[in-house]
């Protein structure tokens, strides 16, 4: 093979060969501390399991639809069919059986590999409504419930000779840079799932432009929260690989800030919803505190982002605040990640602009990333040493991008899809046009310094605080459908789940009442009165919010649409309007942006009222707070246990080096190292700086 890879196989050989003890995965099984997996055991797996791809006729350009959750064996699969020459399917685990079964049909996949756990009924019948499907392969042994299946523990549990092993490596070295890759679905404007198509090439070319902003340095370790099934996290999860980070799977069922404090990794990526997450709690550890801690910590935001604001040119007065500050609060919560994170990546949506206020205040500014499944990269980014608050970044190697007239965001690059797959060419030149340029459907600005910021989108759609792109006419248009629904409309733009206003079909409800309308209105009620949409307003009431059977009966309907639904489509909550929300609705199949954002605008409070209570941060209206001196040595108590701890192990001179350098003291990583070897805690799960900044004190021995 040449020493320069031409495609993606290439690539991931080289990597497997050049890192081999080293680790590639740590994961956690079970109640025990997380485990590493190297280059090594990866690659005799993956080999393996190529060497079952063939043996049961996976030929290039087969499709292998990948179905389940993040794991080592997700990462298998998707190597030995790249390998083999097949086309990799990633499937969402999230979305319903039915879409499921559609996707699979459509990409005509010739073998599964597939997580059991909320999909036996796909299993049940697999073999008869997929055709084209000939086998499947289960993370889990099914073979008592399902004789057709074949379990991965045990494929990758049989050797292979040298010669098979040496034949699954020529196979996959001589795949062309024009063979089929992989296939990633993703939503359209219409509501529809589309698969846009990569070569090898292309997904080789994806990661040789990632490495040009992405690099690394020695002792890193990068942590996997998203779904391999999004683009943006295989994609980077693929460039830590190769460039020898190891990736921390966060551990299903377990909380993701246990799996951080137990890795204490360096690099992260999120969604605005996981950090929205984070924030709120938290700010409910802050509000259960007393009112004076309450006070300091919030003149502790605001001697952070003044800090921030000020930066070379903060005076030697604010920098001293800022470390009181960092040392009593903010390095507590950035050990609550792990107490290492020096990359914070962001993608799928806008950060607001609270976040970004806090997160940059405690140290741990957040890097915006932009992507869409299309683009088949990052084409903007914001660099490690050049962020900016609130803008997506700069245009990344590799990348062009132009404003449209409209200000629609196009993009172009080698990378970005050849096509959708299984659609007539007009349905793709709608997206992808003559000259190469991709209609993103974003809106933006590109500001004097080069910096892209987003303004919304063209076409509606709903982007959640997860990153997940909604089509509302699709849920609307799914509610409507029952005859006791007049008019919807869901919101959830950058919230963290859906909801929804509903009109009632007040006739229709009355007729279906066993009871008809007797006894519905009384003085009580007559207040909750629902006239129907014509201007009368003075004509008789026919039903009012009173009767249960209206709560029953659209509980149902909105029900009968979830099951529909992806998981992160699904309506949470839903409020009764007693009025048309808009009349220009009944004679339109959907409602523009400016119309939606009109009809949110008019019902704020009532949309509000279905999510969470949003916890504000104050920091920036306290600039000063009176302390007792008692009060003050209580808030610093932890210090001194630090210095106290340090001391006793001889490390207290790196604890002061630390000091002047203004890095994060408790979790710096080599008083971590240094001091887990002087303690000897071969034993110890979490980190000593981990341990060290959540006081647990029983722990350092």
């Amino acid at each position: 093979m040449s020493d320069t890879p031409h495609t993606l196989n290439q690539a991931l050989l080289a990597a497997m060969d050049r890192y081999g003890r080293q680790p590639c995965f740590r994961i956690k099984k079970d109640h025990r501390p997380y485990q590493e997996i190297s280059y090594y055991k990866f690659q005799t797996q993956t080999f393996r399991l190529a060497h079952f791809f063939r043996r049961q006729g996976i030929e290039p350009g087969d499709r292998v639809a990948i179905l389940a959750g993040n794991s080592p064996e997700w990462m298998m699969a998707y190597c030995a069919c790249l390998l083999v020459g097949g086309v990799a399917v990633p499937l969402r685990p999230t979305l319903p059986i039915e879409t499921l079964r559609s996707l699979i049909r459509d990409a005509e996949a010739r073998l599964m590999v597939i997580e059991v756990e909320h999909h036996q009924p796909i299993l049940q019948d697999a073999l008869v409504t997929l055709p084209q499907l000939k086998d499947i392969v289960t993370l889990t042994d099914q073979r008592a419930l399902f004789s057709e299946t074949t379990s991965i523990t045990a494929i990758l549990a049989q050797p292979i000779s040298t010669e098979e092993a040496l034949n699954v490596r020529r196979l996959a070295e001589q795949i062309e840079p024009a063979a089929l890759a992989s296939l990633n679905y993703t939503a359209s404007e219409t509501g529809l799932l589309k698969a846009a198509v990569f070569n090898q090439g292309q997904r080789l070319l994806t990661m040789q432009y990632i490495a040009a902003w992405a690099t690394f340095n020695d002792d890193e370790l990068a942590f996997t929260v998203l779904p391999w099934a999004s683009t943006s996290s295989l994609d980077f999860s693929l460039h830590c690989f190769m460039s020898g980070v190891a990736n921390a799977l966060a551990k299903p069922g377990q909380s993701v800030v246990e799996n951080l404090q137990q890795t204490a990794p360096t690099t992260l990526m999120v969604t605005p919803l996981g950090l929205e997450v984070f924030y709120n709690e938290i700010m409910r550890e802050i509000e259960a505190l007393p009112e004076a801690s309450q006070e300091v910590f919030h003149w502790a935001l605001s001697i952070g982002k003044a800090y921030r604001m000020a930066g070379d040119n903060a005076t030697e007065a604010l920098r001293r605040e800022y470390a009181s500050a960092d040392m009593t609060f903010f390095s507590q919560i950035r050990g609550k990640v792990g107490g290492r994170v020096n990359r914070l990546y962001y993608v799928g949506a806008a950060l607001p602009q609270k976040l970004v206020d806090f997160m940059e205040a405690i140290g741990q500014v957040p890097l915006g990333l932009y992507s869409i499944t299309e683009t088949g990269g990052f084409p903007v980014i914001n660099y490690l040493e050049q962020p900016r608050s609130g803008a997506c970044g700069q245009i990344a190697p590799g990348f062009e991008l132009r404003l449209a007239e409209d200000g629609e965001i196009l993009v172009k690059s080698p990378t970005v899809m050849l096509t959708y797959w299984n659609q007539p060419q007009e349905t793709v030149r709608q997206v992808l046009d003559a000259d190469g340029w991709l209609h993103t459907g974003d809106l933006g600005e590109i500001d004097s310094d080069g910096y892209v910021h987003l303004n919304g989108r063209k076409q509606s759609m709903i982007i959640l605080s997860s990153g997940r792109k909604i089509i509302p006419a699709r849920i609307e248009a799914a509610l409507k459908e029952s005859p006791f629904v007049a008019q919807a409309i869901v919101f959830g733009e950058g919230r963290a789940h859906i909801t929804a206003l509903i009109v009632p079909n007040l006739d229709a409800l009355a007729d279906s009442f066993e009871d008809g309308l007797t006894g519905l209105v009384t003085p009580e009620t007559d207040s909750l009165r629902w006239y129907w949409l014509g201007d009368d307003e003075h004509s008789e009431p026919i039903a009012t919010m009173a009767h249960a059977g209206v709560k029953i009966k659209l509980d149902q309907v909105v029900e009968a649409v979830n099951r529909k639904l992806d998981l992160f489509e699904r309506i949470e909550k839903y409020s009764l309007l007693e009025h048309a929300y808009s009349k220009i609705a009944h004679d339109m199949a959907d409602l523009t942006p400016l119309q939606r954002r009109q009809i949110g605008e008019r019902f704020a409070t009532l949309i509000s009222s279905m999510y969470p209570r949003t916890i504000l941060q104050v920091g920036e209206q306290i600039t000063q707070v009176e302390v007792s001196p008692e009060r003050m040595r209580e808030l610093l108590e932890k210090e001194t246990l630090l210095d106290a701890w340090l001391a006793d192990a001889g490390l207290e001179f790196l604890f002061d080096l630390a000091r002047r350098k203004q890095i994060d003291t408790p979790s710096i990583v080599h008083i971590c190292d240094t001091a887990a070897s002087i303690a000897q805690m071969v034993n110890e799960e979490r980190p000593l700086s981990t341990a060290l900044i959540v006081g647990d004190p029983p722990r350092i021995a």
